[in-house]
């Protein structure tokens, strides 16, 4: 019992165990960051499918948010839905609802109402819905490597905070039970160690792996040529097209001219404040040219030397009515 109460750790000077202990802090939290992530230093990803599903591949990219936009995306090119207004409604017509996947049904019940673009990236009610049929593309990331399951996030990151509260604890204890109070900064310690452990192991922040990192790169150089083979109308969805939404998100999409709605709607364009002053300066550069430089004509009529020649030639050729007003000093 004796070893509990004398022993180096207890004895230990303080500051000499905060060195030490942040030195565990360190390991620990590294350790927990490496297993969660796998080999990041050497990542393989796994062989590239000939035909990769887009809804798999946009739930490792993004999660729901990612899916959902590929769901509107091909109901779109069914029909089923349109964007009027800067918003995404159903469509006026008969509707074969048997026809749809789950997951294509989930989404068309919830756009039931006219939504708006930040609905389908942010709304919780969808996500929630979505993750229902998404349990299938999770437990087959999970399978191959992409993906860390909420349990094995929970249990690295438990594990890390039982250890690091473990020996804080011990030693706040020894030192109160022999007098000393100043141990502000083991609690902070321990309390920052705990924020940055739930940090790297929510299963929301590190659920995709360095593996999963690295497939998704695989698949951004194997497919950076596809094209899109998007025609309006159709009947099914273009699997080009749901692919590259998949991969890229809307940046492959925005040079077709189908759907622009659909894109501009998820990606308004973005104008150039330098692109509207240069727009200007050029309107007030051809402005001036076309009055014929009443500035410049007036100026140097006003020097007497180029009176004759310069306002002459220029101001009365050119100018017309302008350099009446512009020019009258050449007179006097």
């Amino acid at each position: 019992m004796d070893i509990l109460i004398n022993n180096p750790i207890s004895l230990m000077y303080g500051p000499y165990f905060l060195l030490l202990y942040g030195g565990v802090i360190t390991v620990t939290v590294i350790s927990c960051y490496l297993i969660l992530q796998g080999n990041i230093f050497d990542p393989v990803s796994g062989e590239i499918p000939e035909k990769p599903d887009p809804y798999e591949i946009a739930y490792l990219r993004d999660g729901e948010s990612a899916v959902a936009k590929v769901v509107c995306l091909e109901l779109m090119q069914k029909g089923f839905v349109r964007v009027k207004d800067k918003r995404i409604e159903r469509s006026p017509q008969m509707y074969n609802v048997s026809s749809l996947q789950p997951i294509e049904r989930v989404f068309f019940d919830w756009v039931d109402n006219p939504r708006v673009a930040s609905d389908v990236k942010y709304n919780a009610e969808l996500r929630k819905a979505i993750a229902k049929p998404c349990e299938t593309y999770q437990k087959s990331l999970e399978t191959s490597g992409y993906f860390n399951s909420a349990t094995k996030n929970y249990l690295v990151g438990g594990i890390g905070a039982f250890l690091i509260c473990s020996l804080g604890s011990y030693k706040l204890i020894s030192a109160l039970s022999r007098g000393h109070h100043n141990v502000m900064f083991l609690i902070m310690m321990a309390i920052a160690a705990i924020i940055i452990l739930a940090y790297i192991s929510s299963p929301l922040d590190t659920r995709i792996t360095a593996k999963g990192k690295q497939y998704l790169s695989d698949l951004k150089q194997t497919f950076a040529n596809l094209q899109s083979d998007l025609k309006a109308p159709v009947t099914e969805p273009d699997y080009n097209s749901s692919l590259l939404l998949a991969i890229f998100d809307f940046d492959k999409l925005k040079a077709s001219n189908d759907y622009q709605d659909l894109v501009n709607l998820f990606v308004p364009p973005v104008y150039s404040h330098s692109s509207s002053k240069t727009s200007r300066s050029s309107s007030r550069t051809s402005s001036s040219s076309g009055g014929c430089s009443t500035f410049s004509c007036g100026s140097s009529c006003s020097s007497g030397s180029s009176c004759g020649s310069s306002c002459g030639s220029s101001c009365g050729s050119s100018c017309g009515s302008s350099c009446g007003g512009g020019c009258g000093g050449c007179g006097g």
